[in-house]
C-alpha cells in the first residue's frame, strides 16, 4: 500500500472511535444527575442523529482498514470495559429514585424512558463489542466478551454465535435466520428460546453428557451463564433494590432486542449472504457491524479489516433506522426488502 493511500485509511480508521459516542451520553446522564422530569428526555435528543443519518442514507467509504491506529484496536476492549462501569453507575444511580410522591414518580418514569433508549443502546454497542471478543484467539478477551453477555442476560450466544449461527447461517437450522415472510414479533418469539436450546445441545454434546450426573456438567458453559445470571440478578436484587434490578433488566432487555433486530435484518429471507448497508453510522459506531457478509466469510478479520460487500442484498435503512423500522413498522420493512431481494435474484442471474 502505497504511503497517501495509507494515511487515509489510518485517518478513516480514527472514524471507529465514534462509536465512543453513546456510552459517552450515558457517562455524562449518571454524573449529571439527579435528572428531573423532560430534562433527563433531553438525553434522548443526540440518539436522533445516528437514526436519521441511517435513515437518509449517509454513506462509508467503501474502504477497509489494513492498519488501524492501537488506540482503535483495543476498542472493544474499551467499550466493554465503559459497559460494566456504566452499569454499576446505573444501579447506583437508581437506588436514589423514587415513588412516593407525583413528581418523584413522573422523574422516575422519565429516568426509565432514557434507560429504555438510551442504555439499551449502549448495551447493544457492548453487545456488538462482545461479539467481536469473543472471536479473538485470546482467552482474556473472550473471558471480557462473555461478561458483557452475563450483564445482558445473553450469555448463551458466545455458544450458539460461533458454533452455531457460522455453520448455519441462512438455512432453516439457524435460530438466528428470519425466514422470508417473518415479522420482527415473530422472530423474537421464536429465535430466543431456539437460540438458548442449541446453544444448550451443543454444550452436552461437546461435553457428551447423558442423563446421568457427572462431574463434567460444571464445564458447561451455557449452564455457568444462567448460574452466573441468575446470581448477578439476585445480588442486584437485594444489594441494590427493586428499581435498580427494574433499570438493570431494562437495559439488558433493550440491548438484546436491538441485537435481535439487527440479526432479523442481517439474513432476512433466507439468504446465504447476507444483506449489507453501507450506512456511515452502522458501521463505525457499531465497529463494522454492517460489512457483516465478509464476516461470515473471515470471522477471524478484526473489525476494522472487514470490506464493503458489493455483491449482496442491500439494506433500505442502516441499522439505527431500521431497529425503529422492524419494530414499529414491519410490513415497510418487508415489502422494501422483498423487492429488493427480486431485484438482486434478477442481477445475479443476468
Amino acid at each position: 500500500m502505497d504511503k497517501p493511500l495509507r494515511r487515509q485509511t489510518s485517518f478513516i480508521g480514527w472514524y471507529y472511535a465514534c462509536a465512543l459516542l453513546i456510552p459517552l451520553l450515558c457517562g455524562g446522564f449518571l454524573v449529571s444527575a439527579p435528572q428531573h422530569g423532560g430534562y433527563a428526555l433531553l438525553w434522548l435528543l443526540p440518539m436522533a442523529a445516528p437514526v436519521v443519518s441511517d435513515y437518509l442514507g449517509f454513506k462509508a467509504p467503501p474502504v477497509a482498514v489494513p492498519e488501524a491506529p492501537k488506540p482503535i484496536r483495543w476498542l472493544p476492549v474499551l467499550l466493554a470495559l465503559a459497559f460494566v462501569g456504566i452499569t454499576l453507575g446505573l444501579l447506583l444511580q437508581s437506588r436514589t429514585w423514587r415513588l412516593d410522591s407525583p413528581q418523584a414518580l413522573a422523574d422516575t418514569l422519565a429516568c426509565l424512558v432514557v434507560v429504555k433508549f438510551l442504555f439499551g443502546s449502549n448495551a447493544a454497542v457492548a453487545l456488538v463489542a462482545a461479539h467481536e471478543l469473543i472471536h479473538r484467539r485470546a482467552k482474556l478477551l473472550r473471558a471480557l466478551g462473555r461478561v458483557v453477555l452475563i450483564l445482558c442476560g445473553y450469555e448463551h450466544f458466545f455458544t450458539e454465535h460461533l458454533r452455531g449461527h457460522h455453520r448455519r447461517a441462512g438455512s432453516l437450522n439457524d435460530p438466528a435466520t428470519a425466514r422470508l415472510g417473518e415479522s420482527y414479533r415473530e422472530f423474537w418469539r421464536r429465535t430466543v428460546l431456539a437460540q438458548f436450546q442449541n446453544a444448550w445441545r451443543l454444550e452436552c454434546r461437546r461435553l457428551r453428557l447423558g442423563s446421568r450426573p457427572s462431574w463434567r456438567w460444571l464445564r458447561h458453559r451455557v449452564l455457568q451463564g444462567v448460574i452466573a445470571e441468575l446470581g448477578l440478578l439476585l445480588a442486584i436484587g437485594l444489594g441494590f433494590g427493586l428499581l435498580p434490578l427494574l433499570a438493570f433488566v431494562l437495559q439488558a432487555l433493550m440491548g438484546v432486542r436491538n441485537l435481535e433486530a439487527i440479526n432479523y435484518v442481517q439474513h432476512w429471507g433466507l439468504t446465504p449472504t447476507p444483506w449489507r448497508t453501507d450506512a456511515w453510522c452502522s458501521t463505525y459506531l457499531l465497529l463494522g457491524l454492517a460489512r457483516h457478509a465478509h464476516h461470515h466469510r473471515r470471522p477471524k478479520v478484526p473489525f476494522y479489516r472487514l470490506e464493503p460487500s458489493p455483491n449482496a442484498p442491500e439494506l433500505p435503512y442502516g441499522y439505527f433506522a431500521l431497529m425503529f423500522v422492524v419494530a414499529y413498522a414491519n410490513r415497510a420493512f418487508q415489502k422494501a426488502a422483498r423487492a429488493e431481494l427480486r431485484r438482486f435474484k434478477m442481477n445475479a442471474g443476468a
